[in-house]
């Protein structure tokens, strides 16, 4: 089953076949922590930038997600 299109900033990330749907409402390390496949998916990525990533979602207006990202982007060495 295909799920929603509606996805959370790191939910996006995860293929749709690691997809569990006890995953929904989870936060970043809850999910890091308690579905295995998921942190094998994510491994080697920072679950602090995950986090960072979720927090712009959840926490800033759309029309500045462009400009926090690019925050977050720079504070991980990342090129916007």
């Amino acid at each position: 089953m295909i799920r929603s299109t509606k996805r959370c900033a790191i939910g996006c990330l995860i293929p749709d076949n690691l997809y569990e749907k006890e995953m929904e409402g989870n936060a970043v390390y809850d999910l890091l922590l308690n579905f295995p496949k998921v942190k094998e998916f994510f491994d080697g990525v920072s679950s602090n930038l995950l986090d960072a990533l979720q927090s712009v979602h959840d926490s800033e207006l759309v029309k500045n997600w462009p400009r926090e990202l690019e925050v977050v982007a720079k504070a991980y060495g990342l090129n916007p």
